[in-house]
């Protein structure tokens, strides 16, 4: 009973992000901007083909898999700097704990998901149906964390994804 108490107050203490008039705000360009100096020299970011199908205005969600810690990263630089637009993830809310970042990602509009608790997270869910009524984009993983398959197979998704597309 303590446990789901302390889950529950967790919960309040992180706010939802607030959806500004502007997708791109000063702040994810400068963020992105620092990320990117440090990124491009680790890896490449290559857009095979499809990137044209993606609508440039209306939002959209992007359930990519989760295979390295680098993934979120790789993702954001792709969403920003390729297709133009401002990456929103629902990501795992200890990220949120930390000093300066987690408040950092609130600003910049990313979405906490609750995974300690056994209820079904739905103001996350609820706060990235409403960055897609924005018509901004929602970046998902599926398995809800890194894969532990050795092959780096992806994991058994959860419900999540399924769930915003409905």
């Amino acid at each position: 009973m303590v446990k789901s108490k302390k889950q529950a107050n967790a919960k309040r203490e992180l706010g939802m992000p607030v959806i500004g008039k502007h997708e791109r705000t000063a702040a994810i360009w400068i963020i992105a901007t620092l990320i990117s100096i440090f990124l491009r020299p680790l890896f490449r970011v290559n857009v095979v083909a499809g990137k044209e199908k993606l609508p440039k205005k209306s939002g959209y969600l992007l359930v990519p898999n989760h295979v390295t810690n680098l993934d979120g990263l790789g993702m954001a630089y792709f969403i920003f700097w390729r297709l133009r637009r401002a990456p929103h993830f629902l990501a795992k809310e200890s990220l949120f704990r930390i000093p300066v970042v987690g408040s950092w990602l609130t600003h910049l509009g990313q979405i906490p998901v609750f995974r300690t608790t056994k209820t079904r997270n739905n103001e996350p869910m609820q706060a990235a149906v409403e960055y897609l009524k924005a018509g901004q984009v929602v970046c998902i993983y599926p398995e809800g964390t890194l894969t532990r398959e050795p092959n780096l197979w992806p994991m058994r998704g959860k419900s999540g994804a399924f769930r915003l597309v409905l």
